[in-house]
């Protein structure tokens, strides 16, 4: 299954992204924690400090990250990773083009 979704932004926006994983769960499972990271695809740093905004917010399936800033041309990964009360983990990417239009 192919997890993986691209996203594109200018380097001023700054906007909260959702990934919604109630297909995912099963009748009575929840989402009881989630991590956001980002990576620079260029060189594989750690971008998370650059790109991500404040916390991670969890709202029944629905994991969301506020997402800013970024440099003109750049593309990084966001992975988006929830652990259910079952200790299910679910993972999606995002790669996110950043250009200054």
């Amino acid at each position: 299954m192919n997890r993986t979704f691209s996203l594109e932004k200018q380097p001023a926006e700054k906007f909260s992204i959702g990934v919604d994983f109630a297909n995912d769960l099963a009748a009575g499972e929840t989402i009881s924690s989630a991590v956001v990271s980002a990576i620079d695809l260029s060189d594989g740093s750690d971008a998370s400090a650059i790109i991500l905004d404040g916390s991670v917010g969890i709202n029944a399936a629905i994991v969301s990250q506020t997402i800013k800033a970024g440099t003109d041309g750049s593309r990084y990964k966001i992975t988006v990773r929830a652990t259910t009360s079952a200790a299910h983990i679910f993972e999606v990417d995002l790669v996110l083009t950043v250009q200054e239009l």
